[in-house]
């Protein structure tokens, strides 16, 4: 019954791990794009960054726009105030009171300060358009680097696992010539050597691949415990000229561009900067209502 038992729980476990290897699929290269750009902390900053610079442009479009307030309010008095006339009392007031007010003002002129804000809002939007256009190219740029990082460091494991296997095979092969006569200690205690100095270039390269490892799902922000890539490690030979390569990204780099857009940027906070100093016209128009006209109690229609 016993045995039985054992036999049933290892061919679950047996299921189990065939079944985590199932479903812990290597990540290819486009599988790794794909979630660094849609994962990554850089590239979530970098998308709200677009959005705040988006609501500024909003935001600086509404200063040269109409404004509108509005605003409502009541009074009760406990008593009515009265002026003695004569023999005759006249109340001034009424106990409830109420009253609404209305405004509409529109800005006329602001020595350019409006025109500079717009202009520095839609040039921070363009600054964020460009910082997420380099953030793609950055990301993009260190997954390769490190996938391909990470196939090279593997392969680093498999040629020293390779080598171990080659060297305890050697002093197999030394100790039994010893023992029959065939070799000497000293081809011996050499096989060992050999084998023993090996061994911790082993570890290293394994602690290599499983830090380059941890480091590549930081960048991807990733958190599955199961985590190997899958790709191969090929030589593409490239014949560029370096000057076409400069001009190149020169004309096409994000970031060239993110600091040009920046430098016009500051033109423009000193251009709303001397605007301080010049005047601002603006029109408005009130309109206002009360049940009583300035709280005349001969007056208990609304007056606007």
């Amino acid at each position: 019954m016993s045995w039985r038992f054992m036999a049933a729980a290892l061919g679950g476990l047996c299921g189990a791990m065939a079944l985590g290897q199932e479903t812990a699929k290597p990540w290819t290269l486009e599988d790794c794009l794909r979630v660094g750009l849609e994962r990554s902390a850089t590239m979530a900053n970098a998308r709200r960054d677009q959005a705040i610079a988006a609501a500024r442009v909003t935001q600086a479009r509404a200063q040269a726009a109409p404004r509108l307030t509005a605003s409502a309010n009541y009074t009760r008095l406990d008593e009515v105030q009265s002026i003695q006339l004569g023999d005759e009392s006249l109340p001034v007031g009424t106990i409830d009171n109420y009253a609404v007010n209305g405004q509409v003002s529109q800005l006329l002129y602001s020595g350019g300060k409006v025109k500079a804000a717009l202009n520095a809002a839609r040039l921070t939007a363009t600054v964020s358009d460009l910082g997420l256009a380099d953030a793609e190219a950055a990301m993009v740029r260190d997954v390769r680097t490190m996938f391909y990082d990470i196939l090279l460091a593997h392969a680093a494991v498999t040629v020293r696992e390779e080598s171990v296997a080659q060297l305890q095979a050697l002093r197999v092969n030394a100790e039994a010539k010893f023992t029959n006569g065939k070799a000497s200690e000293f081809d011996v205690i050499t096989a060992r050597v050999k084998l023993a100095n090996e061994k911790p270039e082993l570890l290293n390269a394994r602690n290599q691949h499983d830090v380059a490892l941890e480091g590549f799902k930081r960048l991807l922000n990733v958190t599955d415990e199961v985590f190997q890539v899958e790709g191969q490690l090929t030589f593409t030979p490239v014949d560029a000229d370096l000057a076409i390569l400069q001009e190149g990204a020169l004309r096409n780099r994000p970031a060239v561009h993110y600091l040009e857009t920046t430098a016009a940027l500051k033109e423009q906070d000193v251009a709303a900067a001397k605007a301080d100093f010049q005047p601002s016209i603006s029109t408005i128009f009130l309109y206002n209502g009360a049940n009583s006209y300035r709280f005349a109690s001969y007056s208990s229609d609304w007056q606007w």
